[in-house]
C-alpha cells in the first residue's frame, strides 16, 4: 500500500481460490454486481468464466464449460464477448445462453476485446494483428498488422478521440495509436516498460497499463504528455485490467499465482468528500429516481444524461441556481431508460461530478 500524492490513494487486497485457473480477462457486471473472470486454463484448453461476488466475497461458475481458453473480455448490452483462441464468442449475461460465434480467419491467438458499440477490435499477439469483427453480420478482417505492431496485447477503444490505444508484451513497449477506419498505427509515447498486457481508462481519461516483467501496474496522463508512475506493485503476471467506474477500483487479474487483486483507487478528493452533498436515490432502479444537492452560492448548474459508454442521451437542466438545497425528480420510463447502466454528469461551475445510475427493468 502506498501514496502516490494527495489525490490519489491505492489499497489493495486479493482474492484466492481454486476456482481460478490462470486468469486473464475480468469484467464488471453492474446489474448482478459481479466480476466475471476468464480463466484461461493450459495452452488452448481446459478455459472457463467464473463470477466474483464483491459482497460476499464468493466465487461461482458462470461459464463452466464450451470454451477453450477465453482471454479478453467486454460487455455490450446484455452480451459478454470473449476471445478464445481463434474465435469470439458471445454470451448473454444473465442465463450464460451462447448466442455469438465467429471465427477469425488468420488469427493465431487472439488476446484482448474492445468495442466501438458496432463493431469489436481484437489483439493478436501471435500473429501480430489487430482484427476487426463487425457485430451485425459477423465478418472480420485485419485492421493493422507487423511490420506495424508486434506482439500486442492490451488494447482500448477511445470513443472520445475515437482511436483504438495499444500497449505490447516487448521489451520497450511503446503506446500507440490506431485508426480504426484506416488502420494507421503511429506512437504516442515510447517507453522503457517491458511485455505490457492489460490496458484500461478510468473515468477521468487517464489510462493504466500492467507489466509482467515488473509485475506492476502504471498510470498514463489521457495524452501520454508525462512518462507513466507506478501505482501499485507485487502483481503475479498482471493480465488483462479492468477500471470499474461503479467502484472505483481497477481490477488485476494474476495469470501465474491464480488470485484476483483489487487497487482502490481516488482520483479526485473534492469528489469523495462531496461538497455539494449529491446524492442519487435509490439506485438502482426500476421506476423513479432523485438527485439531490446543495448549493452554498449561486453557481451555474448542468446535468446531463449518458449512456454506459460516456455518449450524451439528454439534458436534464441548464440552469443559473441561487443558493438553496434541490431535489430533481425523474422517471426512467419517461426518460425512454432501458434495463442498463448510465451516467449522470453534474457540472457545477468549473466541478465536474460523475454519478453511475443502474436501471433494473
Amino acid at each position: 500500500m502506498k501514496f502516490i500524492c494527495v489525490l490519489f490513494s491505492i489499497i489493495s487486497y486479493s482474492l484466492y481460490s481454486q476456482s481460478l485457473n490462470s486468469p486473464e480477462g475480468v469484467v464488471y457486471e453492474p446489474i448482478s454486481n459481479r466480476y466475471l473472470v476468464s480463466n484461461a486454463g493450459t495452452g488452448t484448453s481446459g478455459g472457463s468464466i467464473v463470477a466474483y461476488n464483491p459482497a460476499t466475497q464468493s466465487l461461482s461458475d458462470f461459464i463452466p464449460t464450451g470454451v477453450n481458453s477465453p482471454k479478453g473480455m467486454c460487455i455490450i448490452n446484455d452480451t459478454l464477448f470473449v476471445t478464445d483462441v481463434t474465435s469470439v464468442r458471445g454470451f448473454n449475461v444473465t442465463t450464460g445462453t451462447n448466442v455469438f460465434n465467429v471465427d477469425v480467419p488468420a488469427s493465431n491467438f487472439l488476446h484482448d476485446i474492445t468495442n466501438d458499440n458496432q463493431n469489436l477490435y481484437l489483439s493478436d499477439n501471435g500473429a501480430n494483428k489487430i482484427f476487426v469483427v463487425k457485430r451485425s453480420t459477423q465478418e472480420s478482417y485485419v485492421l493493422a498488422s507487423s511490420p506495424f505492431i508486434t506482439s500486442p496485447e492490451g488494447l482500448y477503444y477511445d470513443i472520445d478521440s475515437s482511436r483504438l490505444i495499444l500497449v505490447s508484451f516487448i521489451a520497450n513497449s511503446p503506446v500507440q495509436a490506431i485508426n480504426p477506419v484506416t488502420g494507421i498505427v503511429s506512437t504516442v509515447r515510447t517507453t522503457s516498460i517491458n511485455q505490457m498486457d492489460g490496458l484500461t481508462m478510468d473515468n477521468d481519461g487517464n489510462y493504466y497499463a500492467s507489466s509482467w516483467n515488473t509485475n506492476n501496474v502504471v498510470k498514463f496522463d489521457h495524452n501520454f504528455l508525462n512518462a507513466p508512475v507506478e501505482i501499485a506493485n507485487s502483481f503475479s503476471g498482471p493480465g488483462d485490467i479492468y477500471f470499474n467506474p461503479y467502484r472505483m477500483e481497477i481490477a488485476v487479474p494474476n495469470f501465474i499465482n491464480n488470485t484476483l487483486d483489487f487497487i482502490s483507487i481516488v482520483n479526485n478528493i473534492a469528489s469523495i468528500s462531496n461538497p455539494y452533498s449529491i446524492k442519487l436515490f435509490p439506485n438502482p432502479t426500476n421506476a423513479d429516481f432523485s438527485l439531490s444537492y446543495t448549493l452554498k452560492s449561486p453557481a451555474t448548474v448542468k446535468i446531463e444524461l449518458l449512456d454506459k459508454n460516456g455518449k450524451h442521451i439528454s439534458s436534464l437542466k441548464d440552469d443559473q441556481e441561487k443558493r438553496s438545497e434541490y431535489k430533481l425528480e425523474y422517471n426512467a420510463k419517461s426518460l425512454n431508460l432501458s434495463k442498463g447502466v448510465y451516467f449522470i454528469k453534474i457540472s457545477i461551475d468549473d466541478e465536474l461530478f460523475m454519478k453511475s445510475l443502474v436501471i433494473t427493468g
